[in-house]
């Protein structure tokens, strides 16, 4: 079975954003746990505020995925307050092993 689109794979190898983030990095603290989120917009006291949690693909946030936050701060920049969580801590499935192809690299997709 396939796991990339013919897009994906037509469309080579990923390569370093350059893009540099606007936002900040906040911890978010949720039961014995926390984790780190980007967050930019502005957030005006006693204004009402429209919200979105940005959620990006397997690949998480990294030097080569950069558009995750330009599409943050674009959004930030159209009047939104966005929260992107890390959801990966960190620990997002590696590039360089995707699609995975070895028996190994497929079991450790379907656990991760």
């Amino acid at each position: 079975a396939r796991m990339a689109s013919q897009a994906c794979c037509d469309s080579g190898p990923p390569v370093p954003g350059e893009y540099k983030e606007i936002g900040t990095y906040e911890k978010l603290r949720a039961r014995n746990s926390e984790f780190k989120c980007y967050v930019t917009g502005t957030v005006k006291p006693g204004k009402r505020v429209n919200a979105i949690i940005l959620i990006y693909d397997i690949f998480g946030w990294n030097d080569v995925n950069k558009n995750v936050f330009r599409v943050a701060d674009k959004l930030a920049e159209s009047g939104f307050f966005v929260v992107m969580p890390d959801f990966y801590r960190g620990n997002p499935w590696p590039l360089a092993r995707f699609p995975p192809s070895s028996k190994e690299d497929k079991k450790a997709f379907r656990a991760w």
